[in-house]
């Protein structure tokens, strides 16, 4: 898939674009990035929440902690990406307040490439939603989700949860049909 989750801690000038479609790079964070990731007043269930709610009944694909700015002045948010019934709807979420960070960009499903189209093929058979895929995920590592998205892994396909527990990291592959848990990887 194209856009796999992304978790990244973006020291740029307030205001930058949303960060979409890198690696995961967990293991890269410091004590002090995982603590603000894991102690955000909106959690990642929360901010899912919020965006299939302002979406009117889109279902979330991929929810991604991010940090824009240099501390103090940091501004914490969540990426997110939500299918509709005609389209998809990007955009951001406050980690401070939930509420949505302007309006976001809305892609047709006319507009789609082939990937969108896989994957939003691949999200519609899913029978365990995103935020099922979360508490799964964060009950197996006894932690707090930060990132979650729907990825191709070994020929299928995976909700991908980047969990952190104390200073380590994991993440914990849920099976999209079953709701179990496929795979963990210990990130740090």
């Amino acid at each position: 898939m194209k856009h796999s989750i992304a978790l990244t801690f973006v020291v740029t000038a307030l205001g930058a674009a949303p960060v979409l479609g890198a690696e995961i790079r967990a293991e890269k964070l410091n004590r002090a990035q995982l603590v603000a990731a894991t102690t955000a007043k909106i959690s990642v269930k929360d901010a899912i929440a919020a965006a299939e709610r302002l979406s009117n009944g889109g279902r979330a694909v991929e929810a991604t902690y991010n940090l824009q700015g240099r501390p103090p002045s940091a501004t914490a948010t969540y990426e997110l990406r939500v299918f509709l019934n005609d389209g998809m709807w990007e955009g951001q979420i406050a980690a401070d307040s939930g509420q949505m960070i302007g309006a976001g960009k809305t892609i047709p499903k006319a507009k789609f490439d082939e990937e969108d189209t896989e994957e939003f093929n691949l999200f519609q058979r899913a029978s365990t939603t995103i935020s099922q895929a979360v508490e799964v995920a964060e009950q197996h590592a006894q932690g707090k989700a930060i990132a979650v998205g729907l990825e191709e892994a070994g020929g299928g396909v995976v909700w991908n949860a980047v969990v952190a527990a104390g200073e380590t990291t994991r993440t914990i592959s849920v099976d999209p049909l079953t709701g179990r848990v496929k795979a963990d990887k210990r990130s740090r």
